[in-house]
């Protein structure tokens, strides 16, 4: 059931998004008792994104022509993580341009954000969205995020209906020793945004196997003002001390971590770093990690700073929502 009445009624919901921003009538104080990590410009950069990165326009318009005409419209249970503010918001925006109505349960992280954004959703359209702090059981289809542990959950409560459930990713920076400066300091945008939390974000970078890792550290200073400070710091003290007493070749500016391990998966405050000699290193390692990967970022593919700014139409874990809610 293509909507466009929603598509016109998401364009308010964007234009009061906005004015809500330049009358600080967002509840960031609330926000951030609930969850320390969701600082000031944290939201707003997140309230910036979905206004032009989900709520765009013409990439609405695609998403709608993608989708089949369904004869019934169907409820969505959405169970977000809250790694980062309204984690949720590309996929609820799908369900409601597909012509589906969304039944929130939302991350104890991020209650409060996620009450305000459908508040406001729902004054322009009544009903679509329903939260709740229930357990859900009433309901078409799920979407459900989480970590990998909390998959069997996933698979135990939701598993019976039509699904889409999505655990770990992370993301991968390359370097390739021709990057200006502007371009490090998109990186470091990538790199610390949300503090690193989202699967977005840049995790691990893959460098010139002679590459010095300074000019990152620079790039990354910039954003330091923006980052919860105590939390940050001391989660950074800690990391900083257990990769010294593990011996690892790590290199710190008292704020970042950049240590030299092949995983995908560095512990907060740290990126980790593996070098390349040739194209095919770059090469092997993405098609080692493909499953884990949720994007890449390079000067070569354009994207640098991109990488937590997805269009609508960037589905996460590569599941075209399209096609799923218009099979349902």
């Amino acid at each position: 059931m293509r909507s466009y009445p929603t598509l016109e009624a998401l364009l308010r919901v964007k234009e009061e998004f906005t004015r809500s921003v330049e009358l600080e009538d967002v509840p960031y104080y609330r926000a951030s008792q609930e969850n320390a990590w969701f600082t000031k410009p944290q939201i707003n950069h997140r309230i910036q994104c979905i206004n032009d990165g989900l709520l765009q326009d013409s990439t609405m318009k695609e998403f709608i022509v993608s989708c089949k005409d369904t004869p019934q419209s169907k409820t969505i249970a959405l169970i977000p993580s809250g790694n980062i503010p309204l984690s949720f918001a590309s996929d609820l925006i799908c369900i409601l341009l597909a012509g589906h109505n969304a039944l929130v349960k939302p991350s104890s992280k991020d209650s409060v954000f996620t009450a305000y954004f459908i508040e406001l959703i729902n004054r322009h359209l009544p009903n679509r969205v329903l939260l709740t702090s229930d357990r859900i059981s009433s309901y078409d289809a799920s979407i459900a995020t989480g970590s990998d542990q909390a998959q069997p959950y996933f698979t135990r409560y939701f598993g019976n209906k039509p699904h889409v459930f999505r655990r770990n990713r992370r993301s991968v920076g390359i370097l390739r020793g021709k990057e200006s400066q502007s371009d490090f300091e998109k990186l470091a945008e990538d790199i610390l945004r949300y503090h690193g939390m989202g699967c977005r974000n840049i995790h691990h970078l893959i460098v010139p196997k002679e590459f010095e890792l300074d000019p990152v550290f620079e790039a990354c200073s910039s954003l330091y003002p923006e980052l919860s400070e105590h939390l940050w710091k001391e989660n950074h003290q800690y990391r900083y001390t257990i990769s010294l007493m593990n011996k690892e070749v790590s290199f710190s500016d008292g704020w970042l971590t950049l240590r030299e391990a092949d995983d995908l998966n560095p512990p907060l405050t740290c990126v980790n770093v593996s070098r390349w000699t040739t194209e095919d290193d770059i090469e092997r390692f993405l098609n080692k990690h493909k499953d884990s990967l949720q994007t890449v970022v390079s000067k070569k593919l354009g994207n640098f700073g991109q990488a937590q700014n997805p269009s609508l139409l960037e589905y996460a874990d590569g599941v075209d929502l399209a096609e799923f809610l218009s099979s349902l």
